[in-house]
């Protein structure tokens, strides 16, 4: 399970047609996982600032169980993400932050249940 969700002071018009089907087959090969288990958020026209200037910026967190825990693969998936946001939305690699979050399985649930019966 892993979720992208990405904050940017692009306008609406900016973000390129297909941009979050991409994304989420992108995502999904980064962490080497279904699609299916991969969820992506954009939300544009935000109101933000990065090193002092309105210029395009964004802040990305990327939510995943039991991935960054150990820290073996956080400098691959960071640089696959910023070249994804990079790539797509061409926002300056300088101009926003990578946020690795690390989730427990028993306080994620997707239909009622807890992932944590998934992850025994």
């Amino acid at each position: 399970m892993t979720i992208l969700q990405i904050n940017t002071n692009l306008a609406k018009s900016q973000i390129p047609d297909g941009f979050l089907l991409r994304a989420s087959k992108e995502t999904a090969r980064i962490f080497g996982k279904p699609e299916a288990h991969v969820s992506v958020a954009l939300k544009p026209d935000q109101l933000m600032t990065f090193s002092g200037t309105t210029e395009p910026c964004a802040s990305v967190e990327v939510s995943s169980i039991g991935t960054f825990a150990s820290g073996s693969n956080n400098q691959k998936i960071a640089s696959e993400i910023t070249e994804l946001v990079h790539n797509e939305l061409g926002i300056d690699k300088k101009r926003f932050y990578v946020v690795l979050t690390d989730l427990q399985a028993d306080r994620v649930a997707c239909d009622g249940d807890l992932l944590a019966k998934f992850f025994k």
